[in-house]
């Protein structure tokens, strides 16, 4: 009898870790069939029809390190200067670095919250730009980009459907630590999954917080329904609805500072499990709309948000190998045949130059995370809408 309850126990538990499981193994492969065409910017200097004029937004809270340098980023691209518009949205800043902002950029706002979030910073810039744009590019201020960014970023607006957004390739600028390292992994592993695997099969990449490029006139509307500190998630599911295809352009980099700490990483992932319950509660209430108007992209929105978060996949695969192989040798072979897909898959999709020596090294650190997320996970209150910085510059 005790043997029959844990192995229906045991195998109840393998359902759910397989089903996560063989939807990152899915993704992961048809990644691998995705690749975005690259575009030839110069064509538009060569022949001067720069067409699309870009409101950059770029949230800045107490980002004193690193903003002066994203805004001199900005100031370098190879973009006709009349047509793209900078505001720096300052929020707890130094009076210093906001004195050095409004000789910089073209519009700097210091807005008075009190309680500061990302969704409202952007609120405050769209009710007071005075700039007319056809799109909205939203940035970290942290984030830089190569020269050539908007010429390539204007290619893809230009030829895409008018009910489509740009989600960028957002790639680390720094892995020195393990845990940078294993951050930048990550979120490589995210873009194969989530983005480019998705828009191979025909499916609305995902949003990243970051990178994004909006048609200007349904920003301005949307970004006033925001309220969570899960922004990006917000926009993608207001996407969704709308039936707004999401591209992934893999060839467009947006080069991100990792966190490079575990502390600052817990709290990081913690805030975003919070937003991903916080999507997932919200796109239940409109899963049967969407099943009755075939609504694809919203129904694998809401399957998404059930998964089991990547690193807890892994742990709990390695453990139930582990204890299964103990138990039941016979039991343990559906673990195994799982890891090693989940294992197998997410190594292909990691790009060639972090398979180094330093990776493996990195790999000791994945215990301690692991702990870590699960500690916030069980702090996680669904109905907290408060803002989490992110530090940057913390080594």
């Amino acid at each position: 009898m005790i043997y029959h309850f844990i192995a229906v126990f045991d195998f109840l538990i393998w359902m759910s870790v397989a089903l996560s499981a063989l939807y990152v193994v899915f993704f992961a492969f048809a990644s691998r069939l995705y690749k975005s065409k690259p575009t030839n910017s110069s064509a538009f200097h060569d022949k001067g029809k720069q067409e699309i004029d870009f409101l950059i937004l770029i949230p800045a809270y107490a980002e004193d390190a690193v903003i002066c340098q994203t805004v001199q980023n900005m100031l370098q691209l190879q973009y006709p200067r009349n047509q793209f518009h900078v505001t720096v949205i300052s929020d707890h800043q130094q009076l210093s670095t906001n004195q050095w902002l409004s000789e910089h950029v073209d519009t700097l706002l210091i807005p008075r919250f009190q309680n500061s979030s990302k969704a409202k910073a952007l609120q405050y810039a769209i009710q007071r730009n005075t700039y007319k744009a056809q799109y909205v590019l939203v940035l970290d201020a942290d984030n830089i980009v190569e020269p050539t960014f908007l010429g390539q970023l204007c290619d893809i607006c230009t030829n895409m459907s008018e009910k489509s957004v740009v989600q960028c390739h957002r790639q680390a600028k720094n892995h020195q630590t393990p845990v940078a390292l294993l951050d930048a992994i990550s979120e490589e592993i995210n873009n194969a999954v989530f983005r480019s695997g998705h828009n191979s099969v025909g499916l609305p990449a995902a949003l990243i917080g970051s990178g994004m490029c909006f048609p200007y006139q349904w920003f301005s509307e949307a970004v006033h329904l925001l309220e969570t500190a899960g922004e990006d998630k917000e926009l993608e599911l207001l996407l969704l609805k709308q039936n707004y295809h999401i591209l992934f352009a893999e060839h467009i980099a947006v080069y991100d500072e990792k966190v490079s700490n575990s502390e600052v990483f817990h709290k990081q992932r913690s805030r975003w499990i919070t937003a991903q319950v916080q999507c997932l509660l919200s796109g239940i209430k409109e899963l049967p709309q969407s099943i009755i108007y075939k609504n694809i992209g919203l129904i694998d929105k809401t399957l998404q948000q059930l998964l089991i978060p990547r690193s807890l996949l892994l742990l709990i695969c390695l453990v139930g190998c582990v204890v299964s192989s103990f138990c039941c040798i016979t039991c343990s072979i559906k673990w195994w045949i799982v890891l090693i897909l989940l294992m197998f898959s997410l190594w292909i999709v990691i790009p060639s130059q972090y398979k180094t020596r330093q990776l493996f090294h990195a790999v000791l650190s994945f215990p301690v995370l692991c702990y870590g997320m699960i500690l916030g996970m069980l702090k996680i209150d669904r109905h907290n809408k408060d803002f989490t910085h992110t530090s940057h510059g913390v080594k």
